[in-house]
């Protein structure tokens, strides 16, 4: 083990790699998705419902587009959202 970091409160459904590879994102039954740089594991950004409106139930799988800063998220609500992550 490298490393052991508290990531969410509940199961990760999800580990999705930008294309550059500088940032990774996890999806959670949590209902968050969060941002990770990858040469730190350090947390950037938590996307969630309060904040911005994220998913109302468990995040299922992330998909981050070839050549774009778009992060797609699926979830147990019907939804699918498209993120810009900057």
């Amino acid at each position: 083990c490298l490393a052991d970091i508290p990531a969410h409160w509940f199961t990760i459904n999800s580990v999705c790699f930008h294309p550059r590879g500088h940032l990774f994102a996890t999806a959670s039954r949590d209902k968050t998705i969060k941002i990770w740089e990858t040469a730190t594991n350090s947390l950037v950004k938590v996307l969630d419902t309060i904040r911005y409106a994220c998913h109302l139930n468990s995040v299922n799988n992330l998909l981050w587009l070839p050549a774009s800063e778009l992060l797609v998220s699926a979830s147990d609500d019907r939804s699918i959202i498209l993120w810009e992550i900057n």
